[in-house]
């Protein structure tokens, strides 16, 4: 058996380099934890749970998460690399100037997400719903979309999504407009 999250949490009180590095986490509940500016490379979470944790600062590359849950949690300012997030639930989290670069959300729910100022670059989204997410000042390039479905968006018109594919940018200032933008991929 391996190493549990919680034990590698606990260790972060006394060692502050706050790095995972290979690991593999299932069937675990995190609640009520700060992460600030962790480290995350090539680690594997199945069936974890991850509510009122704060991320703030932190990097997540080439992780995946398989069947895993989000619940209010935070990750401002976090930058995700090559992630993968297969069959999750992210409901009520705050990705606000988060960057994401190649990222895949499959068979995925997201709902009620904050990602204003947020940028989107060459992510992938297969059969995941997508509702209620703001997206006031967000960048989004590239997009991959399969079966995809969104809905109750929220743009904002002095801060306008900037929407590019194929090196085509367009600037959206209301939701109706980004749904239309989005369906025509």
């Amino acid at each position: 058996m391996g190493t549990n999250f919680q034990s590698i949490i606990t260790e972060f009180d006394n060692d502050f380099t706050r790095k995972i590095l290979g690991q593999t986490f299932s069937d675990e509940s995190i609640v009520t934890q700060k992460l600030f500016c962790t480290s995350i490379t090539n680690t594997e979470f199945t069936n974890c749970r991850f509510e009122n944790v704060d991320f703030t600062g932190s990097y997540l590359k080439t992780c995946t998460f398989n069947n895993c849950t989000f619940r209010q949690t935070i990750f401002h300012k976090c930058e995700f690399w090559d992630c993968s997030f297969k069959n999750c639930q992210i409901n009520q989290c705050q990705f606000t100037k988060a960057d994401f670069y190649t990222n895949i959300f499959d068979h995925s729910y997201l709902q009620k997400i904050d990602s204003s100022w947020s940028y989107f670059g060459t992510c992938s989204f297969y059969e995941t719903n997508i509702s209620d997410i703001d997206f006031t000042g967000a960048i989004i390039d590239n997009l991959t979309l399969k079966e995809t479905t969104f809905s109750n968006l929220k743009v904002s018109e002095n801060f306008p999504v900037k929407f590019s594919k194929s090196g085509k940018l367009t600037e959206v200032t209301d939701s109706w407009s980004l749904e239309k933008l989005i369906n025509l991929i």
